[in-house]
């Protein structure tokens, strides 16, 4: 799918629509098939019969701020427009951590600014898709505040509300790597979510323990014995599932994480200083695991060769 410039064209199929004032007169002069549109002062009452638009029946109408490039725009949009849409998580990304949603959507009922820019590429392979790729956390409030708003109330108001998006047409997955690593220089995408096989096991082992132990997970990245941060987790996950070469062997990397618990629950003494109350809170919940810092983790497990126990 193209960026093009909408002027006197006619028969444009496939096509992010660019241009400005766009309002029913252009639209009812050309045939438009599969199409979204963008452009500077977009009439809100553009006649939609005339437009069969991308997925569910449903065109964004972004408007312009700037254009970096060809295929590449800042602009700002209603949160109706990309919720109707039916956005999606980038695929290399991890997975929205629950806590910082909730923590998020708590942020969102104090009346707070939603004064934040998006990240999305969109690309039109046989099936449209809009993936974020950098904001996902507060996209996935966003979404979950207005499921819950409208479960007991009327359309959400939050839907109305105008957010700036940055969204790049068609780009090359290392585009998107490229794009992701710059804006996140301290939280490298893992190399697990470029294997697709892995990816499903480390997930789900991942949030077996974090629902085991909910006590345990932060949404800071910066933590106090015995807690953990779950994307730091993640990638201790994925370094083991590495050194070990786990495969698809599920009870095998559920193996060492209980051995490694198991063996520091019967310590006498712990290679950190543990306040009573850390202490206190593992022998409530039964996790001990997280008494080792998190930058030591992997290097305790790998040491003491915890596959063998």
């Amino acid at each position: 799918m193209d960026l093009i410039e909408l002027n006197n064209d006619t028969n444009i199929d496939n096509a992010i629509i660019v241009g400005e004032n766009i309002n029913n007169n252009i639209i009812a002069s050309t045939n438009i098939n599969n199409a979204i549109i963008i452009g500077t002062n977009v009439d809100n009452d553009i006649i939609t019969d005339t437009i069969d638009p991308i997925g569910e029946n449903i065109d964004i109408k972004l408007n312009i701020i700037t254009k970096y490039s060809k295929n590449h725009v800042l602009g700002s949009c209603l949160i109706d427009e990309i919720i109707n849409f039916g956005w999606s998580r980038w695929g290399y990304n991890r997975p929205p951590d629950l806590t910082r949603v909730n923590e998020i959507i708590k942020y969102i009922e104090a009346n707070n600014s939603i004064d934040w820019v998006l990240y999305f590429a969109y690309s039109n392979n046989n099936i449209p898709k809009l993936e974020i790729y950098d904001g996902l956390h507060r996209m996935a409030a966003i979404t979950e505040y207005i499921k819950r708003y409208e479960l007991i109330n009327a359309r959400c108001p939050l839907r109305d509300q105008i957010i700036l998006i940055s969204i790049k047409i068609n780009p090359t997955p290392g585009d998107i790597v490229d794009a992701f690593t710059f804006i996140n220089k301290s939280v490298p995408v893992p190399e697990l979510y470029f294997g697709h096989i892995r990816k499903d096991i480390i997930e789900e082992i991942v949030e077996q323990w974090r629902d085991r132990y909910k006590l345990h997970f932060k949404p800071s990245m910066r933590t106090n014995i015995p807690n953990i941060n779950r994307d730091i987790f993640i990638d201790i996950v994925s370094k083991i599932y590495e050194y070990y070469k786990i495969n698809e062997d599920k009870a095998k990397l559920e193996n060492i994480l209980i051995n490694t618990n198991n063996y520091i629950k019967n310590l006498s003494s712990f290679p950190n200083p543990v306040s009573v109350k850390a202490l206190e809170k593992c022998k409530k919940t039964g996790c001990f695991m997280f008494i080792i810092k998190p930058t030591e983790l992997f290097d305790y497990i790998v040491y003491h060769n915890f596959i063998k126990l």
